[in-house]
């Protein structure tokens, strides 16, 4: 090291530094030559560059030779102010420092030569040389090394702004390629609205529009110069406007108008919005038209709403206007059947039971209607109980053995052992059983089968009610549950009902909370299901609910 301290030498080390950094434009790797440079004429084997004011608030790495892990200090070491990096910073002079390090398992002294870079305004940066031994450095070559890192940070300096203004070229070269290349419509006007720049989309918005030739904002804008004024208003000034709508022919345009200090023109970015406007339009019609016709909806909704209501408290109260006098006709049939004011002959005999049977299917058919009626204006309650499942199934089938046994025909009962009781409305619950057997019965030849099935589904009873009569078309099945409706067969036209019977049984069955349906194929038995809930629902109270 101690060649450098010849005048010649020390010249040659600044010319070979001058060369390196002459050749910042053409080589990417500058610093790391500069490094290299200065680890030769002082013989370390790794080395880095550091500097500050860079906005980053802390040392940043320009470039390392050799190691990272020997040169680039950590972010406590930097922070920390008896290190060499902040000491040398303060004081602006080389410092020389000996440090141990484990190697390879040995233990080995490291030696630091730290030097300021510093330029016309003061330390900006560090120069870190480490050698993996001892090496003894006279003072004066310290000194030496000072005086190089003050005549090597101009050259680092003008590196920097080398690169910043590479940097600005590229990005300006970016941004001049912004308005030739975008989609949209960009144009450029200086304070007197005399267009100075337009762009390729904008060309052809102006041919696709037949706008002619445009020179000046004036010939662009139909709205009495508001436009205009808007632009001019903008130029040399630093500014970039919100969006606001402008009217170029027959088009409308979303733009925006930037501008800065000082500058000859403004930019005005366009984007044809025509489509999306008539949409918004179109949409704001139809919602308008949405918003009628919900309007007339809910009218007609509150009016149907009203007419049941209506419908219902007529029925209701014409059903019980019938009932007292149809139960006279009933009462008084039965009277004279029974021969009490004397005997009958045996025309009289038949047609006393022709009106005590026709009385009885129309009070049958006035019940139904009164318990509809009753459901749908929400006055019915469940009177809810305990009751025993077998005993009711039983009930209903002794009502129609009389008519089973007329036509051989069998029934049968078969109740799952875990479900002995119900909690549920018992007159209802008969009620759908009957309808159920009663319609099996119906619709099932001589020497035909009926029965009913209870099994356990969970927390709920399953009952099916099953018939190997005539069957119900796919077509029939799904309307058969509605008010008035038949299966429309004609095996089936020639039986009686006014097709109430299964209504009141989907509506019993769904006020307990459960559900009814069939599976059945023509000539080949029904089997009719309904489910109810094994205990009370919490909705129920002990007694009765009203609905």
């Amino acid at each position: 090291m101690s060649e450098i301290r010849s005048s010649r030498h020390l010249l040659e080390l600044k010319v070979a530094l001058a060369e390196a950094a002459g050749h910042a434009q053409l080589n990417e790797s500058t610093y790391r030559q500069l490094l290299e440079i200065m680890m030769e004429a002082f013989p370390f084997e790794h080395g880095s560059i550091h500097v500050s004011g860079m906005g980053f608030g802390e040392l940043e790495v320009l470039d390392v030779v050799g190691e990272q892990r020997f040169v680039v200090p950590d972010l406590v070491d930097l922070t920390d102010p008896d290190h060499d990096f902040l000491k040398t910073l303060h004081s602006g002079k080389s410092r020389l420092t000996y440090r141990t390090m484990q190697l390879k398992g040995h233990r080995r002294e490291l030696t630091h030569l730290t030097t300021p870079l510093s330029d016309s305004k003061g330390v900006f940066g560090i120069l870190l040389m480490v050698a993996l031994t001892r090496l003894d450095i006279e003072e004066d070559l310290i000194e030496l090394a000072s005086e190089l890192g003050r005549w090597l940070g101009p050259i680092i300096r003008r590196l920097q702004e080398v690169e910043r203004l590479k940097k600005n070229e590229k990005d300006l070269r970016r941004l001049t390629r912004f308005p030739r290349e975008n989609p949209n419509p960009i144009f450029c006007c200086n304070k007197h609205g005399d267009i100075t720049y337009i762009n390729q989309a904008m060309h052809d918005f102006i041919k696709v529009n037949r706008l002619g030739k445009i020179r000046n904002v004036k010939d662009l804008f139909q709205d009495n110069g508001k436009s205009f004024s808007h632009i001019c208003r903008t130029v040399g000034e630093d500014i970039v406007s919100k969006n606001r709508e402008f009217r170029i022919g027959s088009r409308i345009m979303l733009g925006s108008v930037s501008s800065y200090k000082g500058a000859g023109d403004a930019y005005v970015y366009l984007q044809d919005i025509t489509e999306l406007k008539n949409l918004a339009q179109e949409m704001a019609r139809k919602n308008l038209e949405l918003t009628e016709i919900k309007e007339e909806l809910e009218y007609q909704t509150r009016r149907a709403v009203d007419a049941n209501r209506h419908k219902s408290e007529f029925l209701a109260n014409m059903s019980h206007e019938l009932r007292t006098p149809l139960n006279a006709v009933i009462g008084f049939s039965e009277v004279l059947l029974d021969e009490l004011f004397g005997p009958l002959n045996e025309k009289q005999n038949e047609y006393v039971n022709d009106i005590l049977d026709s009385g009885k299917h129309l009070l049958s058919l006035i019940n139904d209607i009164l318990d509809l009626s009753k459901i749908e204006a929400g006055k019915m309650e469940l009177e809810v109980s305990e009751f025993a499942v077998y005993d009711l199934i039983m009930l209903s089938m002794n009502l129609m053995k009389e008519k089973a046994t007329k036509h051989s025909i069998s029934m049968n009962i078969d109740i799952d052992d875990s479900i002995s009781t119900l909690m549920a409305d018992e007159r209802k619950v008969k009620q759908v059983v009957f309808n159920l057997i009663a319609n099996a019965l119906k619709f099932t030849q001589d020497k035909g089968e009926i029965g009913v099935r209870v099994t356990r589904d969970g927390d709920y009873a399953k009952f099916c009610v099953y018939d190997s009569g005539i069957g119900i078309s796919i077509e029939d099945q799904q309307r058969i549950f509605g008010e008035f409706q038949q299966a429309d067969g004609s095996l089936t036209k020639r039986y009686e009902g006014a097709g109430l019977g299964l209504a009141i049984v989907k509506k019993f069955i769904e006020l307990h909370g459960g559900k009814v349906w069939v599976e059945s194929k023509l000539n080949m038995g029904s089997r009719f299901y309904f489910t109810l809930p094994i205990a009370a629902p919490k909705w129920l109270s002990a007694s009765h609910t009203g609905m």
